[in-house]
């Protein structure tokens, strides 16, 4: 029973990920947090509650270890950084630095994009300017240079640069910060 709740805690740890631009600013982090940096870096920090008697720091550890040596091995080359982990107040607290967007998606299980306006093809949901004002598909289309977030995950995203644009179900946080909703396509865009 005690590895299964370690696996979980893991699982649950290993589901979010924050860049190294950016790392004394989430050091600080009391919600999970990605940040993304211009180059697509990813810096990934995840928080959550280590309250159990019978949960083990170090075994926990080891397992955060192992998971990004193999991840590693199946990438090739040294795409993902364990930086920091550590167990304080009942907290866990894990960030992770991925080189590469590719990285991120290997190691967390997920499918998010990053691709210019230009790039990409799908269609939009309803999206709205950061004051709750409707966008048309055109109006964003003339902004080829943009950059588009798309992903099913439900976690705070922090960008290097301001957010134009957001997808209905998306919450502002700040010029630079929203909350994504799980299970839910969520668009983010930002110059």
């Amino acid at each position: 029973m005690k590895k299964t709740i370690v696996s979980l805690l893991v699982c649950t740890l290993l589901c979010v990920s924050l860049v190294t631009g950016c790392k004394s600013e989430l050091a600080d982090e009391t919600t999970s947090t990605i940040y993304i940096n211009k180059e697509e870096e990813i810096v990934g920090a995840y928080i959550e509650s280590f309250d159990k008697a019978y949960y083990d720091e170090k075994e926990l550890k080891d397992i955060i270890k192992e998971k990004v040596k193999e991840v590693n091995e199946i990438l090739g080359k040294k795409q993902v950084k364990l930086d920091t982990f550590k167990v304080k107040d009942k907290k866990a607290k894990l960030i992770l630095n991925y080189k590469t967007l590719s990285a991120y998606n290997a190691f967390e299980n997920i499918g998010m994009e990053i691709k210019k306006v230009s790039d990409y093809t799908d269609e939009f949901p309803k999206i709205v300017t950061l004051k709750g004002e409707e966008a048309s598909s055109e109006e964003i289309k003339k902004e080829k240079d943009y950059k588009v977030i798309s992903t099913e995950e439900g976690i705070d995203i922090m960008v290097e640069g301001t957010i134009v644009y957001i997808s209905e179900n998306v919450e502002k946080i700040k010029d630079n910060r929203v909350k994504t909703t799980a299970n839910q396509k969520n668009i983010i865009i930002y110059k």
